[in-house]
C-alpha cells in the first residue's frame, strides 16, 4: 500500500469512528443557490446539456442523525441544443442522514423520491423520480448552518421523441432550526 492509499484508508476509518453526535430534534428550514448541469442525449463518448441556475427551499424535522425532509426545486431553465430549452421542477420527500466529524462539520446524505416536471419546447409531462444528494455543512451555532451540497434526479422523457434528461445541482445554502 503505498502513502496515499494509506492516508485514504485512515481518513476513512477516521472519520468512520467519528462520533455520530445527534443533533437536538426539531424542525429546520433551509434554502440554496447554485449551478445546475442538464445532460441528455448521453453516448459513450459525450452529452448535450446545458447549464442554469436552481433555487431550493426545504423544511425537515431533525430526530437525531435522521431526518425527514421535504423540497422545493426550481433546477433552472437552460438552451439545449437544436434551439430547445429544458426546465425542471420538482416537489420530494426524503430522508437525511447526518454523521458530524468534531463539533462544527457534518456530513449530510439524502436519498427519496420527487414528482419531476419537465418542460421542453413542446411538451410538459410529470414522473415520479428517485433523487439523490450529498452535503457538506458547517454548524455556525446551534441554530444556523452553512451547507455546500451536490443533488441530481433525472427526468424519463415524455414521448418517443423526448429523451431522459439528467439533472446535477450544485448549491450552497443556509440552515434554520428553530
Amino acid at each position: 500500500m503505498n502513502r496515499s492509499q494509506k492516508v485514504l484508508v485512515a481518513a476513512l476509518l477516521a472519520a468512520g469512528l467519528a462520533p455520530a453526535l445527534a443533533a437536538e430534534p426539531g424542525p429546520y428550514a433551509q434554502v440554496a443557490l447554485g449551478q445546475t448541469q442538464y445532460n441528455q442525449d448521453c453516448s459513450w463518448y459525450s452529452c448535450n446539456g446545458g447549464r442554469a441556475t436552481p433555487v431550493k427551499l426545504g423544511v425537515g424535522y431533525q430526530f437525531g442523525t435522521f431526518a425527514l425532509e421535504s423540497w422545493a426545486t426550481n433546477w433552472g431553465s437552460a438552451t439545449i441544443p437544436f434551439d430547445d430549452h429544458v426546465r425542471l421542477r420538482s416537489l420530494g420527500l426524503n430522508g437525511a442522514w447526518r454523521l458530524h466529524f468534531g463539533s462544527v462539520w457534518e456530513g449530510v446524505l439524502r436519498a427519496g423520491a420527487a414528482e419531476v416536471q419537465q418542460t421542453r419546447q413542446n411538451e410538459n409531462f410529470k414522473h415520479l423520480e428517485g433523487t439523490f444528494g450529498l452535503g457538506l455543512a458547517l454548524n455556525l451555532n446551534a441554530v444556523v448552518a452553512v451547507e455546500l451540497a451536490w443533488d441530481m434526479t433525472t427526468s424519463t422523457g415524455g414521448s418517443s421523441q423526448i429523451g431522459s434528461v439528467l439533472a446535477q445541482a450544485y448549491t450552497a445554502g443556509l440552515r434554520l432550526r428553530f
